[in-house]
């Protein structure tokens, strides 16, 4: 990696966004952590992500996990991500999460924690 690049990245000026939810049972979860980052449940077990700035352009999902204060009860949860909504007029940017469970879409529960990361450039890559 070249020294105008010190963070040992391949994305140019690469901007990460980390958010950890906690389940809320069929409403808008609590956000534990994300700075710049709305969430609002948009039906059954899915999460819209919203940047209150434009972040770039987006890259993708850096990562998740699950938890639980019973880690075994969430084996079976995976996400699945829809397209980058980017920022129009007084809209904000947003990526849409799905939240499965055995294949079904599924809330996040009150004992659940959602981690997960967004990348994004600050320019085109």
């Amino acid at each position: 990696m070249s020294a105008v690049n010190p963070s040992k990245t391949n994305v140019p000026s690469e901007r990460i966004y980390r958010v950890r939810l906690l389940g809320a049972n069929g409403a808008d979860p609590t956000k534990e952590f994300g700075p710049g980052v709305t969430v609002t449940r948009t039906s059954e077990g899915i999460y819209r992500f919203s940047f209150n700035e434009n972040p770039g352009e987006f890259i993708g999902v850096g990562g998740y996990m699950f938890g639980d204060t019973t880690p075994d009860d969430v084996k079976n949860k995976t996400i699945k991500r829809d397209t980058y909504t980017a920022p129009s007029g007084s809209t904000d940017g947003y990526v849409e999460c799905h939240v499965f469970e055995s294949g079904t879409l599924d809330d996040i529960e009150a004992t659940e924690y959602l981690d997960i990361t967004f990348v994004f450039a600050a320019q085109n890559v």
